[in-house]
């Protein structure tokens, strides 16, 4: 067909052409950007928390009325930062335990008692009962592991003192009866030279 006109830039026809198209010194029409379609990311799937637990009940192999005898005793759950301390009823319960190991040690300690690891604890099980607790030795005040004369001679610095004294260590009233006397020195004699291994 036959090119018409100055401007070079008008298409000629229904299918025509302009001449800088022709020769090619006429740039493209833009068009316009399109947007990059963000890739849609599946959510990563939700991974629960572990429901194993390992739970018991805990109590001083003693006797006494104070509702807070059972009460503060920390279960540590070895290899790990996990813990739980014991209710007024020397019940605790360590929650989210690892699926990593069949089984555990787990610690017991409180001051003023001998520290008892308990080995080859099993996850989702329960140690002891209400009514027959894992006890625990009363009578390692200084905390050096061991059921000594170390301890008696501590207790011996607080005997006949009564709570509210300057005296008074809670850790000697091994029954917490408010008073450190002759029923804390037997308690304490109970295990004498018993370590945490002696359990």
């Amino acid at each position: 067909g036959k090119f018409v006109g100055l401007d070079h830039q008008v298409p000629l026809g229904k299918n025509g052409i302009s001449l800088g198209e022709y020769f090619g010194n006429v740039p493209s029409p833009s068009i316009p950007n399109s947007p990059t379609p963000t890739p849609t990311q599946k959510p990563s799937p939700s991974i629960p928390g572990s429901t194993n637990k390992i739970s018991g009940y805990i109590a001083p192999d003693l006797t006494s009325s104070s509702a807070d005898i059972k009460k503060g005793f920390t279960v540590t759950l070895d290899g790990t930062s996990l813990s739980a301390q014991t209710d007024a009823s020397g019940y605790f319960e360590i929650k989210n335990v690892p699926d990593n190991l069949s089984d555990y040690s787990i610690k017991i300690s409180k001051t003023g008692f001998l520290a008892r690891t308990i080995s080859n604890t099993l996850k989702n099980t329960t140690i002891g009962s209400t009514t027959a607790p894992k006890s625990i030795w009363v009578g390692d005040i200084k905390e050096d592991n061991a059921i000594n004369m170390n301890d008696i001679m501590i207790l011996a610095n607080a005997f006949n003192a009564v709570s509210g004294e300057s005296k008074y260590v809670e850790t000697c009233d091994t029954n917490l009866d408010g008073s450190i006397n002759m029923l804390d020195v037997m308690n304490l004699s109970r295990h004498f030279g018993a370590t945490s291994a002696s359990y």
